[in-house]
């Protein structure tokens, strides 16, 4: 979560065929100040999916190689991802209905993933800092309706 400022990732590929006996073999690693990458985490698994847990703000590369029960490797596939927290909405859109109102943020560009978080306070909040200490947390989605 953004409050404990740790995050995870959940990791799936394919593979063309199931050979038995085969294991993957995962390294993670970040991006670091200097430029040069520092290992995470490394895991062997027998599935086709792999949950990282407690990760941290950063630029990350995955790689997953195969390997047989006689220590044979296939060739390593990677992908690189980053954890950052999202874009702030451009605009937000206030849709009135019977008895109720939407709330409905938008970004500046289009993101699937992004969820916002919704909080309620009958008072105006000058300081944002004070939204969590003052405010009723709602809940998170990609709209809210109030009724």
């Amino acid at each position: 979560t953004a409050d404990s400022g740790e995050y995870q990732v959940l990791a799936r590929w394919d593979t063309p065929k199931v050979v038995k006996g085969v294991s993957f073999l995962l390294r993670l690693t970040v991006a670091a100040d200097d430029g040069s990458e520092r290992l995470v985490s490394t895991a062997r698994t027998t599935e086709t999916t792999y949950r990282f847990r407690q990760l941290a703000l950063g630029n990350y590369r995955l790689t997953v190689r195969a390997a047989n029960a006689w220590g044979q490797q296939g060739d390593p596939a990677s992908v690189s991802f980053r954890i950052a927290a999202p874009a702030a909405p451009s605009r937000i859109e206030l849709t009135p209905g019977y008895f109720q109102i939407t709330a409905t943020p938008h970004l500046a560009v289009y993101d699937p993933t992004v969820q916002f978080e919704f909080w309620f306070s009958e008072k105006r909040i000058a300081d944002i800092r004070q939204v969590e200490t003052t405010a009723r947390y709602l809940g998170t989605a990609l709209y809210w309706i109030a009724a």
